[in-house]
């Protein structure tokens, strides 16, 4: 009967952070965004069913008490996929909680599929559920800071893709664009008219003559 509890449990928890896991992230200037899961999502997802095809399958085909030590290898199973294609750590954590309520319940089905000699609920230990409870936890924080390390490392190591090395010849062939030539020559154009504005003001002010003032605007003329 522990287990059932223990999958509610887990069951609950995954639903919730699944929940989380969809609402958008507030960004520095106030807007929101989806939360990343991540450049390999659908491996992530066939990587969470085939180990929930193997925690149902297992006690099944190999011994009822199988769950209790997938309890202790889904540590290594989620870390694996976590390491190779890892995702959102909310969604992962999600996954997680969910694969551990499957595994809970996967012992009892056994029991009821194979007719083993056990009935498939017997029992109720406090102690097993909070045990149950406090390794999925646990597992879940795990993978979930091991999916968002390694999607900063993913993200971090990203690097500009190199030019090709027809890259340079071409440009040294072709003629610069139209825009590149304007730009600086209209940049030109605006600091001339600034100091023709200057020495104008200078001398409606009376700080130069007339012979400074040619002088002055011959010199930046260029004539």
């Amino acid at each position: 009967m522990e287990t059932i509890l223990a999958a509610l449990i887990s069951a609950i928890a995954s639903i919730v952070v699944a929940y989380v896991s969809r609402t958008p992230t507030r960004k520095a200037d106030d807007t929101y965004a989806p939360r990343p899961t991540g450049p390999h999502h659908g491996r992530w997802v066939a990587g969470m069913i085939a180990i929930a095809f193997w925690l149902i399958l297992a006690p099944i085909a190999i011994h009822h008490d199988f769950p209790d030590i997938n309890m202790f290898a889904l540590f290594v199973l989620t870390a694996a996929v976590a390491w190779f294609w890892p995702v959102n750590g909310w969604e992962a954590a999600a996954w997680v909680f969910g694969l551990h309520a499957l595994n809970s319940v996967a012992e009892p089905l056994a029991r009821m599929v194979g007719n083993y000699p056990y009935p498939p609920f017997s029992g109720f230990h406090v102690s097993l559920i909070w045990i149950t409870t406090a390794i999925a936890f646990v597992n879940a924080f795990l993978i979930a800071v091991l999916c968002n390390w390694r999607l900063r490392k993913q993200r971090g190591g990203q690097l500009v893709e190199p030019a090709s090395p027809n890259a340079k010849s071409e440009s040294k062939g072709s003629s610069p664009s139209p825009v590149n030539l304007e730009r600086p020559v209209a940049a030109a154009q605006v600091d001339i008219s600034l100091q023709l504005e200057r020495l104008a003001q200078l001398k409606a002010a009376g700080s130069l003559s007339e012979s400074e003032f040619q002088a002055a605007k011959s010199k930046i003329l260029g004539a």
